[in-house]
């Protein structure tokens, strides 16, 4: 989960915005992004597994306010916090690097 900074420039925020997305749209059906210069905010569309419409906007605060929801520090723990299936696929996809790590390591 990376950290994005408000202040970065249109391109560099863009590239990080596009990188915090690679850490979670596995575990989603579907996320897109907008970005607001002028109010230094990018809008997160998410549809999560359980098709539940969700939309999270990153603030100048660096916090991810879900919309009807709580804020968090990442796009990560915002999912993690608001989607049981999104948490689900998270532990699953994490159990199943560290059973092939450890039959790496028996050899």
């Amino acid at each position: 989960s990376r950290l994005i900074c408000m202040t970065q420039t249109g391109s560099e925020l863009e590239f990080e915005v596009k990188e915090s997305l690679k850490d979670v749209k596995e575990n989603v059906k579907s996320v897109a992004y907008s970005m607001n210069e002028a109010e230094k905010t990018v809008k997160f569309d998410v549809v999560t597994l359980e098709d539940r419409a969700l939309v999270i906007e990153l603030k100048p605060d660096n916090e991810y306010h879900v919309i009807g929801g709580g804020s968090f520090d990442s796009l990560h723990s915002a999912l993690l916090n608001t989607s049981a299936a999104y948490s689900g696929a998270f532990m699953n996809d994490l159990a199943s690097r560290l059973g092939a790590l450890a039959e790496l390591q028996k050899d």
